[in-house]
């Protein structure tokens, strides 16, 4: 049975949950840039998990370090799923931190150099030592569907930009969310949540100019909760329509499609986009905790 994580997300582009430009074999390689300021200390009060961009800030309340390292050490397939973080003690699923980590002054960031201090951050204070290596994992293989594909080509093909640092779509649900900007609009019905995603202009596993805007591969494996690998050969860009029903982690995949009248992410896949989502194994990177340490808060 395969697990679903529940996501409420009115938009992102160039975001926290964008994947990095280099694989994890290259990271260690990046151009160092570090925060100036950081605070970590255990979250005691619970509250909703968050993390994000402010500015000159990266901000993250009651976040397992799991996650942080799934987002740091992003590829360019997008973030890291759970499995694909292999090793460490039970306590980075367990324990939650609040962290607070800035620059000296007004400039607003990057969501590349976020990532890039994050992974500075987490070896510093968390003395995270890790290595890559590839693992045949279960995957999901996107193809194209057996009646051709229904994709929509962009009618502007020419490379995306990247968003403003802080930038968003427009508060309009029904206006376009911008070139190289996926929408999520998340409507709870019942047990279930209905996700409504719009996206403008964004390729189906290479952004065409710069490598940390959403595809579709990443927007789908985050949530088929495999690692999605692109054989459709379709190039370009394309205008994404999608709805579908995500039930809760612990229902079968087209739990809640009776009750909502949307189908699952499979179904939906295959009739309005017009691929396959077909199941597989392969060989993916993985990343191998070899050393972490509880921060001493500050």
């Amino acid at each position: 049975m395969i697990r679903r994580r529940r996501f409420i997300v009115v938009a992102f582009g160039a975001s926290i949950l964008a994947s990095s430009a280099a694989p994890l074999a290259q990271q260690s390689q990046a151009r160092q840039i570090t925060f100036r300021v950081v605070s970590v200390k255990p979250n005691k009060d619970g509250g909703p998990l968050t993390f994000g961009i402010q500015g000159s800030r990266f901000v993250a309340t009651n976040i397992p370090v799991r996650l942080l390292i799934q987002r740091a050490y992003s590829t360019p397939n997008g973030g890291l799923l759970p499995g694909q973080v292999v090793g460490g003690p039970a306590w980075i699923d367990s324990a939650r931190f609040d962290i607070d980590a800035r620059l000296d002054d007004s400039r607003s960031l990057r969501p590349d150099d976020v990532m890039t201090m994050v992974r500075s951050m987490l070896e510093d204070r968390f003395q995270l030592e890790t290595h890559s290596e590839p693992r045949r994992l279960p995957v999901f293989n996107l193809a194209i569907g057996k009646n051709g594909s229904k994709m929509t080509p962009a009618s502007d093909q020419s490379p995306t930009t990247r968003p403003a640092a802080g930038s968003s779509s427009s508060r309009d649900p029904g206006a376009p969310p911008g070139r190289g900007i996926v929408r999520v609009i998340a409507s709870p019905v019942g047990t279930s949540t209905v996700l409504t995603v719009t996206a403008d202009a964004i390729s189906v596993s290479r952004a065409t100019s710069v490598l940390d805007q959403p595809t579709l591969a990443n927007l789908l494996q985050s949530y088929a909760g495999r690692p999605v690998l692109d054989k459709t050969g379709l190039e370009g860009l394309f205008d994404v329509r999608l709805r579908f029903v995500l039930p809760l982690l612990s229902a079968s995949p087209d739990a809640g499609a009776a009750d909502t009248g949307a189908p699952s992410l499979f179904t939906a896949v295959e009739e309005q986009l017009g691929l396959t989502l077909e199941a597989g194994t392969d060989s993916v990177d993985v990343l191998v905790i070899d050393r972490i340490e509880r921060p001493a808060a500050n």
